[in-house]
């Protein structure tokens, strides 16, 4: 099978942290069988072993989507792609339809952030925005299908109006090779780890006075690990919340080392406004970390395997009760981590590979 992957940018690692690793292990596994293309719309500093398009800006603009366009209607002309999929609806979803058309093959939309949110405290979402959801409701209906990452998101999609000829939710899996499967010993002091850019949209200021009032009843220490976004503001609200000996800030770190925070941690701490799934939470339950927070993206989808609330309150109360009960903080952490190996990123790359096989027999 001949595919096209199309995405911003994040194949392959940055120094800033600004790498999608599952984008870029979806592509590398589906290269071991079928012959892939990358089309990335920004340059790609660190290129992993791939066949990869790139422009020399290092943005995404609409030079670089012009140019992506050009080579992927001539690549396609030479030796046509089977499947063009775009990553996120707009512009790469965008060019993965327009580039189908124009070139006979089939087109996947993956939805992987904004598209289906409203966040008007924040100003994040764009259902927030008339011009940005039209273009990603015709995107959506002019591609062969849709993914979504969580049936949370599907609601979202539906609820917002949005069509597609055929939807499907495929969560983003990760490798028990990296996070690997060994959770601490539930002890004092109770141990959290939240992993996240640093953003408005994470609300991680909620997470903090979350952890102080844990922190004010508990011995507990809390690691942030993320690169920063935010010009250092979440480090003032640790210092006005008198928390800066139980907070660690990381910064970016590779993926292994990540790893290594959740197998440390008994919880992941995680308030969101939204996610389209939050793979922290999946990262987190493989490695052996009990995910907490909103009930938003999979951890909307999964309460038998995280502790879940919109009320500050009744989140403390539920997680303090937990590391109070071996059992119960055991049986969640056996549910999460047989629900992430169960869809890893070999079940995710295989389940792709099934959705674009269906798609050409109906072709």
């Amino acid at each position: 099978m001949r595919i096209a992957l199309i995405t911003p940018g994040g194949l392959g690692p940055t120094a800033g942290g600004g790498g999608i690793p599952v984008i870029t292990r979806l592509a590398e596994m589906l290269a071991e069988d079928h012959c892939v293309t990358a089309f990335s719309l920004s340059r790609v500093e660190q290129p992993p072993e791939l066949n990869i398009w790139h422009p020399d800006t290092q943005s995404v603009t609409r030079s670089s989507v012009l140019q992506a366009l050009r080579a992927l209607i001539n690549e396609g002309r030479r030796t046509p792609f089977d499947v063009i999929h775009g990553f996120w609806s707009f512009p790469a979803g965008a060019l993965a339809v327009m580039a189908a058309k124009l070139t006979g093959a089939r087109s996947v939309v993956t939805l992987q952030g904004a598209e289906t949110a409203a966040v008007p405290e924040i100003g994040y979402g764009d259902l927030l925005n008339r011009y940005h959801t039209m273009r990603s409701r015709l995107t959506c209906r002019a591609a062969n299908a849709v993914v979504l990452l969580s049936h949370l998101q599907e609601r979202a999609f539906h609820n917002a109006g949005f069509r597609a000829r055929h939807t499907e939710v495929i969560p983003w899996g990760v490798p028990d090779s990296v996070f690997r499967y060994a959770p601490s010993v539930l002890s004092e002091p109770l141990q959290f780890v939240h992993v996240a850019n640093l953003t408005e949209v994470k609300n991680q200021a909620r997470m903090l006075r979350v952890f102080g009032q844990i922190a004010a009843r508990r011995p507990a220490e809390l690691t942030i690990v993320g690169p920063d976004h935010m010009q250092g503001r979440l480090q003032a609200i640790t210092r006005e919340l008198g928390l800066t000996d139980r907070v660690r800030f990381t910064g970016y770190l590779p993926q292994p080392a990540v790893a290594e925070a959740y197998r440390k941690a008994h919880f992941l701490l995680h308030t969101a406004y939204w996610e389209s799934q939050g793979v922290a939470a999946i990262e987190a339950a493989m490695s052996g970390a009990v995910p907490c927070g909103t009930p938003t993206g999979c951890m909307a989808d999964r309460d038998d395997a995280c502790v879940t609330s919109d009320d500050d309150d009744e989140l403390i109360e539920t997680i303090l009760d937990v590391a109070d009960d071996q059992t119960a903080y055991r049986a969640m952490l056996d549910t999460g981590r047989a629900t992430a190996a169960a869809q890893d990123s070999t079940w995710n790359a295989a389940t792709y590979v099934a959705l674009y096989s269906r798609l050409l027999a109906a072709a």
